[in-house]
């Protein structure tokens, strides 16, 4: 039928369901994801391969030193314990380590 008017579907014109709900002051409330970057210091002990080194000093006397490297994933491997336990139970990926040689 074809009477000259134009049939609208009927359209809700109510907030879809996706959308927040807004405050009488016009916020909302918003969930966003990320990370949330931590610094730890946690007491740990760990073996390296060291050497004596002879040097001279400046007046020529000899004398000695150790030397000695390693890096995070040697401590961490050692320490069973927290640091392990960190990076197994938990979604977490190490961007920095830096180990402070200290008595504890």
């Amino acid at each position: 039928m074809d009477n000259g008017e134009t049939i609208k579907p009927k359209v809700s014109v109510g907030i879809p369901e996706h959308w927040p709900v807004f405050r009488q002051d016009g916020k909302y409330e918003k969930e966003l994801t990320g990370y949330a970057h931590v610094t730890i210091s946690v007491p740990c002990s760990f073996k390296v391969m060291a050497e004596r080194v002879e040097y001279e000093d400046e007046h020529g006397k000899p004398y000695y030193e150790e030397e000695y490297e390693y890096g995070p994933d040697d401590v961490i491997k050692q320490n069973p314990g927290v640091l392990q336990n960190l990076l197994n139970n938990y979604c977490t990926m190490v961007t920095d380590v830096k180990i402070e040689e200290c008595k504890i």
